[in-house]
């Protein structure tokens, strides 16, 4: 199963580019994708507008047999053993995750996920309490998920 990263246009802030860059390499050589995908630009006073628009032009590019994991600060909170169960489960064509093409972990943008794209989510998912600046929730996002994968391959990365 294709395992993808959607996220929302460039990080913010800039500084953190470059730790997501580290993060995006390490999950290609583990068959992990990550791609930005084109937010709206926002007015003041207009951000459910936004959020609404975002949201519609999101789930154009989610297909039906899209397993659609959605962070949100809303969500379910989420432990390494949880990062590590969905890649498995991805990987070895669980009865679960059976006759889905792709299983997308996506963040939102500014103002996070519209309701429509959270109702279509198969999981909501928190990575945090605490609500973040897009670019730390894409390398938190970006390194749980390579932690998982050297869970998964038996790397010596994570310790517990």
């Amino acid at each position: 199963m294709k395992v993808v990263v959607w996220v929302p246009g460039r990080a913010r802030p800039r500084a953190l580019e470059a730790a997501e860059r580290v993060y995006a390499e390490r999950l290609a050589l583990v068959k992990v994708d990550v791609v930005a995908y084109r937010v709206e630009k926002v007015r003041s006073g207009a951000e459910d507008q936004a959020r609404t628009q975002e949201g519609a032009a999101f789930l154009k590019s989610v297909r039906a047999d899209d397993f659609l994991v959605v962070c949100d600060e809303r969500g379910l909170r989420i432990k390494t053993a949880d990062v590590v169960n969905v890649l498995g489960l991805a990987r070895g064509g669980s009865e679960r995750l059976s006759g889905r093409g792709r299983l997308i972990f996506a963040i939102g943008g500014a103002y996070g996920f519209s309701e429509t794209v959270r109702a279509r989510a198969d999981e909501v998912w928190s990575l945090s309490g605490l609500v973040m600046a897009g670019g730390v929730a894409r390398v938190v996002l970006l390194e749980a998920l390579y932690r998982g994968a050297m869970v998964l391959e038996g790397h010596p990365y994570h310790n517990e």
